[in-house]
């Protein structure tokens, strides 16, 4: 039986170990490395950091490709060119060209695989076994992606497997902007020489419109959809 001394002493233990964890935890909160980490070759863990990137950035690219393009992978042809930056028509002389959004899933499905391709490098002394990922994203209320990757490397006569899953949330209301540029479209379609300015007017986003002769551009962009503190903006075109 412990004399009550030692109990004491046991209890102040515990506090100190409770604050030294958690000061480690405040300020050491966000470097954190796996045991699986720790015992990979240099060569492998800085290959494996960098393709941590490369999937971390491609996820992000996409997305605002996405806003950029009206929802699409290939751009069309006859979508208007202005130089660096080509707008698609959404509503194109009476015909509506929205995406819906399960084929807007499926091409961001493409831009992040062709993303990840260009920022994925190889160095010369790994040989790398890589699958296709599997990427899912979710159009909520806010924007949600799983990204799992199975690939292993071969190194110094030794096989490490560095398959693993990645889950980002981007505080994007995509679904919500998609609903409001639908129904911007099928305005422009019904009355394509008469606006509808009390709609724009109510909307909790800036929507900017820049007309010419026989076409115009909407830029959206929205307050409430940050990435990396970037307002997310979805562009589209009309041509009367």
């Amino acid at each position: 039986m412990m004399k009550r001394g030692q109990v004491t002493i046991f209890i102040a233990l515990a506090i100190v170990i409770l604050i030294v964890i958690a000061l480690v935890s405040y300020y050491f909160g966000d470097f954190t490395v796996s045991t699986k980490e720790i015992s990979l070759p240099h060569n492998v863990l800085k290959f494996k950091e960098s393709r941590d990137r490369c999937v971390e950035n491609s996820g992000t690219l996409s997305l605002l490709l996405l806003g950029l393009q009206g929802g699409y992978y290939e751009i069309p042809e006859d979508s208007l060119n202005l130089g660096d930056v080509r707008v698609v028509y959404l509503a194109d002389a009476g015909e509506n060209r929205l995406l819906s959004m399960n084929e807007i899933e499926q091409n961001y499905y493409r831009l992040f695989n062709e993303k990840l391709a260009d920022c994925l490098i190889v160095p010369d002394n790994l040989n790398v076994v890589v699958n296709k990922p599997s990427v899912r994203i979710d159009f909520g209320d806010a924007t949600n992606v799983k990204v799992k990757y199975s690939m292993k490397v071969n190194y110094g006569g030794r096989e490490f497997d560095l398959s693993d899953d990645f889950e980002y949330a981007y505080n994007v209301r995509f679904k919500y902007i998609h609903e409001s540029v639908e129904d911007l479209v099928l305005k422009e379609i019904e009355n394509p020489f008469v606006r509808d300015l009390s709609f724009i007017a109510s909307s909790d986003m800036d929507i900017q419109i820049f007309d010419a002769k026989g076409l115009s551009v909407y830029a959206i962009t929205d307050e409430k959809s940050l990435i990396d503190d970037l307002e997310y903006i979805f562009i589209f075109g009309v041509r009367k």
